[in-house]
């Protein structure tokens, strides 16, 4: 025994039999439920699979369970010199390694080369911020390029270095990632992923806030610049340039959103009590440029010379200033008022009408602010007549000014535009009353048509302002996700007859405004959630397949990465699964993206689809289709797929392993 603990051999195979022990009572204890294989098959296949491990040669498994034995004897090790290493750390011991030899040392960089320790150091760094060992760690991580990682785990803004790294890295990856020119793996989630961790790190702390938006604002400047010197000689660059300065914009519009609104604060972490949320919307608004624009001097030629004050424009101040209190009178869950609207309105009257619209664009808290004033259901929304009246004015000109600019950079006539204030403002009017009047009905129907008669039915009407109108459309989206967000609503006798006229305005704003399929999907996540518990089990589930339809229909329309992705984690049950992937197996075909693989190829290993999947249950056509949709996604990362050279080694092992699993 001795001898064979004293070789490394002998060490791989302890551990390796200590694992499959565990393994095998996790198999038999989950056997009965699960149907799968029973422990001793699993112990026999992974123990051929950790000793060809341990002799230096890679042999591929027969069986699902044997080919994630390592993995998971693996895992088990780790975890527990994990949870050792945690409890056993402090200070002293640690910085003591620095005092160590690079030769006695060099286990450290191995594990900072690891992925599954570097978990282990990130989180120890998290807990330990005095350790000059941890710092040390945390800084050589970074400065390996493994930001994202570090961004999921901890706050950064206690390492400024790391912090800085962290921002410039991603900034770069926003302004390429509207040129093709990130990488392979790179999908819609990791997209999503990058952005909310830097907004979550950047208005984590005031001054990472102030740091973040001054960078954003010297980076989106430069780029300008630049773009305005290639615009006419290199139209290309000059499109490359306007993309990155839009994400960049967004950003930045973005920060100041997670800084100002309260469920922004919440969510990242911050307290939610008053004088936070307070001490938060003054940062966000004192480094605002509506309050800095005011007070900006002209910097002096020459040593010698006093700063100058700029000529001040009396009208555009007025309107900064109306809009600051705007945006803190929403911050702070204060309904609006007729002082604030009539001094935002009061340039509307002059020659520049549009003037406020082009402010209020430069800042969309605002405009989430007057669409939740006019359509979200609750305390907030605006009872009178004459103030819903001007917020619908105030979106129209934000509306508008939008249609001039665009009408200016394509050369065409903006002269009438202005004309239409009147007009757009009582059809935005109306689409916030006939939301708030559906609220009252029992059902209301929709329909897919732009052309209304007078006369008609509540939902045709706004289902016709819908289809002609951004506006109104996209605040009924925000009317529809407030109500079915609520659990009153849920309870309610008049569920079962307004949900499916809810599902059914989504899908036809998702048809008319494509940028709006993100929030549909998201209302088709929340009704696959209700549980109301006086309906029948019938009638549930023929409401959760209409939404679950509406998702089909996203993913035909280009967003099935994203809709797969969010199904992977939404725990539906197995008759449901059953029913998404026979209509998905049926309308997929080749060729296929590899963000696509991996995103479905995620969603196929899931315990719950593997089990709803393996059924008896699930029909045997749709059991071939998916055998030849595994064919197909095996050829793709073959040579004969053509993209052989985009296929990473982690495409062809998931794509080995779903084999296996369905085989």
């Amino acid at each position: 025994m001795k001898e064979i603990i004293a070789s490394n051999h002998g060490l791989t195979a302890i551990c390796g039999v200590l694992g499959l022990w565990i393994t095998g009572l996790r198999t038999t204890l989950g056997s009965a439920n699960t149907g799968s294989e029973s422990p001793a098959k699993v112990n026999a296949a992974a123990a051929a699979a950790v000793t060809s491990k341990s002799n230096g040669v890679s042999v591929a498994s027969a069986s699902s369970s044997a080919s994630s034995a390592p993995d998971q004897v693996r895992s088990i090790v780790e975890g527990i010199v994990s949870r050792f290493a945690t409890e056993q750390f402090s200070v002293e011991k640690g910085d003591s390694i620095l005092d160590l030899s690079k030769a006695e040392a060099a286990f450290l960089e191995n594990m900072i080369e690891n992925k599954r320790w570097r978990r282990l150091l990130i989180d120890l760094s998290a807990t330990y911020k005095d350790s000059a060992l941890l710092t040390y760690c945390l800084k050589e991580i970074s400065k390996r390029g493994h930001h994202r990682e570090i961004a999921k785990r901890i706050n950064q803004s206690d390492y400024f270095g790391v912090f800085n790294a962290m921002l410039t890295s991603e900034l770069e990856f926003l302004g390429k990632v509207g040129l093709g020119e990130t990488g392979a793996d790179e999908s819609p989630d990791t997209l999503d992923s990058v952005i909310s961790n830097v907004i979550r790190t950047c208005t984590s702390t005031s001054y990472t806030y102030v740091y973040s938006r001054e960078l954003l604002h010297g980076l989106t400047a430069g780029a300008s610049q630049k773009w305005a010197e290639v615009e006419e000689k290199d139209s290309a660059e000059a499109l490359a340039l306007a993309r990155a300065i839009r994400r960049w914009t967004r950003l930045n519009e973005e920060l100041e959103a997670a800084m100002v609104l309260p469920e922004s604060s919440i969510a990242s972490g911050s307290s939610a009590s008053a004088i936070v949320r307070k001490r938060r919307l003054d940062v966000a608004m004192m480094t605002s440029d509506l309050h800095q624009r005011q007070r900006q001097r002209i910097a002096p030629a020459s040593k010698d010379e006093m700063p100058t004050v700029p000529e001040r424009n009396t009208v555009r101040d007025n309107l900064d200033t109306a809009v600051e209190k705007l945006i803190r009178k929403y911050a702070m869950g204060l309904v609006l008022d007729n002082e604030t609207a009539e001094a935002l309105l009061r340039a509307s009257y002059g020659n520049d009408k549009l003037l406020i619209g082009d402010i209020l664009n430069a800042h969309p808290v605002a405009l989430t602010a007057l669409m939740d004033y006019l359509f979200r259901p609750g305390r907030l929304r605006v009872r009178s007549l004459e103030l819903r009246h001007r917020c619908a004015k105030l979106m129209a000109l934000a509306s508008l000014a939008v249609r001039k600019a665009l009408a200016k950079s394509y050369g065409e006539d903006d002269a009438a535009i202005e004309d239409n204030v009147d007009e757009f403002t009582k059809v935005v009017l109306r689409g916030s009353q006939l939301c708030e009047q559906i609220e009252t009905m029992v059902s209301f129907t929709v329909v897919d048509d732009a052309n209304f008669k007078e006369g008609g039915s509540v939902g045709r009407e706004l289902s016709s302002l819908c289809i002609k109108n951004p506006v109104v459309a996209q605040g009924a989206l925000i009317w529809s996700t407030e109500r079915a967000s609520g659990v009153e609503f849920v309870d309610s006798a008049a569920y079962p007859t307004l949900a499916p006229g809810i599902l059914g305005l989504a899908r036809i704003i998702s048809i008319h405004h494509p940028l709006s399929r993100p929030s549909v999907q998201k209302i088709a996540f929340q009704f696959l959630k209700h549980s109301p518990p006086e309906l029948s089990f019938k009638k549930v589930e023929a409401l959760k397949e209409q939404a679950l339809r509406l998702l089909l229909w996203l993913c035909t329309e280009g967003d099935a990465v994203r809709v797969f992705s969010a199904i992977t984690s939404a725990g539906l049950d197995s008759a449901l699964l059953r029913y998404f992937m026979s209509v998905v197996l049926q309308a997929m075909q080749p060729a296929y993206s590899f963000p696509l693989i991996r995103s479905m190829g995620a969603l196929l290993s899931s315990k719950r689809c593997v089990d709803a999947l393996r059924s008896p249950h699930f029909d045997a056509s749709s059991k071939g289709l998916l055998a030849k949709l595994l064919v197909d996604f095996r050829e793709t990362c073959s040579a004969k797929g053509g993209l052989t050279s985009s296929a990473t080694a982690n495409d062809k092992l998931l794509v080995a392993n779903l084999t296996s699993l369905y085989s």
